[in-house]
């Protein structure tokens, strides 16, 4: 299986998905947060609160440079693709836009202390939606609607990881 590298809004699944891809096909899986957490050692909400988003974002690039030359799966942060670089490296990779309605986004994101989502609403993640749109169809080598059940959006990615093969 080639690299699949999670895109998408922040909420839609990339994590849940990603581990859940990682356990049916026996591969490893990564999520860029959590190298960046891991590298920096602090929390996101630390990193954008002392050193600033660019800050973040470089970090950011290189967690995902290093994941897709270490695991089979990659998780990333919903604003990865704001980075040229990062979006030079999608451009090599199996890229799976998984997309979902605002109003679900929302709702799986309530409560979230992430910088970018504290209090988001349906209608600020729409804007941050539509501001983000363009870079997710320009890396993404597939979109999946991912509203539906973690299940649903596995066989929907396997048909074209496998069929990509």
């Amino acid at each position: 299986m080639a690299t699949v590298v999670l895109v998408g809004m922040p909420g839609v699944g990339k994590t849940t998905v990603a581990k859940a891809l990682a356990a049916r096909t026996g591969s490893r899986s990564v999520d860029t947060d959590d190298v960046v957490i891991a590298t920096r050692k602090k929390s996101i909400a630390q990193i954008f609160a002392e050193d600033g988003e660019a800050s973040f974002r470089q970090s950011e690039m290189a967690a995902l440079a290093f994941a897709v030359e270490s695991v089979d799966i990659v998780a990333t942060g919903g604003g990865i693709v704001t980075t040229p670089e990062a979006r030079e490296i999608l451009r090599h990779e199996f890229v799976v836009w998984l997309d979902a309605p605002s109003e679900v986004v929302a709702t799986r994101v309530s409560g979230n202390d992430r910088p970018l989502l504290r209090n988001a609403s349906a209608e600020s993640l729409e804007i941050l939606y539509h501001e983000r749109r363009a870079l997710y169809e320009e890396v993404s080598t597939i979109r999946i609607e991912a509203s539906g059940s973690v299940e649903d959006v596995l066989a929907a990615i396997l048909v074209d990881v496998e069929g990509a093969s």
